[in-house]
């Protein structure tokens, strides 16, 4: 017997698209405190290499510099709402720069998110998967977090695997 759990609410689904659209241009502009509002502070960001980033590793890349946003289109967006749950997958295009060099590619994005009462919905959890114009580019954004990572790795005893 397989589960089938009830459709979405649309004005659920509603509210949570507003919010995933909220998040893209809050990560065009590099508007940190509307990130921070609308990121959980204990999500984890698995990236198109398989690191793992935190929240403040994404909003300390924006707020450095290191990762800039200067185009993002929205090709796909879709939304599923469960109670107090939320799921996104959305297929951007995206350009900019990460550690000051040009990066154009198309992401898959799925997102997340929970909702409370006082705070609306936040991202939980999050995973990139990265089709890349220039094979450049994979190695450019692969190197997002590379010494960070090493470290984590290294202080928890784990074996780091770089892509």
């Amino acid at each position: 017997m397989s589960y089938h759990p009830p459709m979405s609410d649309a004005a659920d689904s509603d509210n949570l698209l507003a919010a995933e659209r909220a998040l893209h241009a809050a990560q065009l502009a590099s508007d940190v405190p509307t990130l921070d509002r609308l990121i959980d502070d204990d999500v984890l960001y698995v990236g198109p290499d398989g690191s793992i980033a935190t929240k403040h590793d994404d909003l300390e890349a924006i707020r450095s510099g290191r990762q800039v946003l200067t185009r993002l289109e929205e090709r796909d967006l879709r939304a599923r709402t469960i109670g107090s749950t939320g799921l996104t997958w959305s297929l951007l295009g995206i350009e900019g720069s990460v550690n000051g060099q040009p990066v154009a590619a198309t992401v898959r994005y799925t997102r997340a998110w929970a909702h409370e009462k006082n705070a609306g919905w936040r991202v939980v959890a999050a995973h990139a998967t990265v089709r890349f114009r220039d094979r450049s580019d994979q190695g450019r954004w692969s190197r997002r977090f590379p010494a960070r990572s090493r470290r984590r790795a290294a202080a928890a005893g784990s074996e780091q695997v770089d892509a």
